[in-house]
């Protein structure tokens, strides 16, 4: 088969849609399935070495401080475990500390700027790798979230996650194939959807939430059938990522810190978070990390 480009549209009679719509939407929380770790603020060289053994080993690491970091701590955390990634956006910059922060304030009403807007509001937010679009050398590692103000419990506004390696056993070995040799059209130096490094399962995607996807292929696997065979194996990724049974959530309370590995876990935030009574929205602080420490 020759390399060749396509584009999935989405139907809204896809199974994986009303899926995605429904767990998106839900506002009872998921069970993490992650013990949490108690840490102390003074120790952070303690903590991150706690923190590191266990998102090795199930990349994602929860631990509860007792007492809100700093600034200055926080990065110094997120620094044990590589080079925190500058926030270069100018149209974020109000929510920015310090460089390299992101205050992730659900301060608003859903909006339909699914560019950089929803991140500020009560969307959800589709699963996901971070930077997806990016070459994979531009790519976070890691991505560390402390929690200043949580949403309710069961009232949505829950960041959850996907083992990559879970969505993997979803897939028939034809479709993970053809994901191999899939790219994003148009993005110089795209990593393929689906990779292997060190024997793991490593995604580099972003559900298109119903949008047009635009995708190439190279050439290759001769049973792929052309790009209806693409699109199936997008669609059979799809399937698999918002398989309820493998989908898990983050207890969010104050001064929890969750650290997610974005070569093994996908990740993404269910509607909502900010409370009609007039209370505090939900508010995460987010530091990318770039590579290993």
């Amino acid at each position: 088969m020759i390399a060749m480009q396509g584009t999935l549209t989405e139907s809204q009679h896809e199974s994986y849609a009303r899926t995605r719509a429904a767990l998106l939407r839900q506002r009872e929380w998921f069970t993490s399935g992650i013990e949490l770790v108690e840490a102390k603020a003074e120790c952070l060289q303690q903590a991150s070495e706690c923190l590191q053994r266990e998102v090795k080993t199930h990349g994602l690491a929860l631990a509860h401080f007792d007492r809100l970091l700093s600034n200055s701590d926080y990065i110094a955390l997120a620094s044990y475990f590589g080079a925190p990634m500058l926030q270069p956006n100018p149209k974020t910059q109000p929510w920015v500390d310090e460089r390299v922060i992101l205050n992730l304030r659900a301060e608003r009403e859903e909006t339909a700027d699914v560019e950089w807007g929803l991140l500020f509001a009560e969307n959800f937010i589709v699963l996901h790798t971070e930077l997806a679009l990016k070459p994979a050398a531009q790519q976070p590692r890691y991505i560390l979230l402390l929690c200043v103000e949580p949403p309710l419990p069961d009232a949505g506004g829950q960041t959850i996650v996907v083992p990559m390696d879970a969505v993997a056993r979803g897939l028939v070995p034809a479709h993970a194939r053809a994901l191999c040799r899939i790219h994003y059209a148009r993005i110089p130096d795209a990593p393929p959807f689906l990779r292997i490094e060190d024997g793991r399962a490593v995604f580099s995607i972003r559900d298109p939430g119903g949008a047009a996807l635009e995708w190439k292929y190279d050439d290759g696997d001769e049973s792929c059938a052309g790009v209806d065979g693409v699109n199936a194996a997008i669609r059979s990724f799809l399937t698999a990522l918002y398989d309820p049974d493998i989908i898990r959530g983050i207890p969010w309370q104050r001064n929890l810190l969750a650290v997610i590995d974005n070569r093994r876990v996908f990740h993404g935030r269910t509607f909502g978070g900010r409370p009609l009574n007039g209370g505090a929205p939900r508010h995460l602080r987010r530091i990318r990390v770039s590579r290993d420490a």
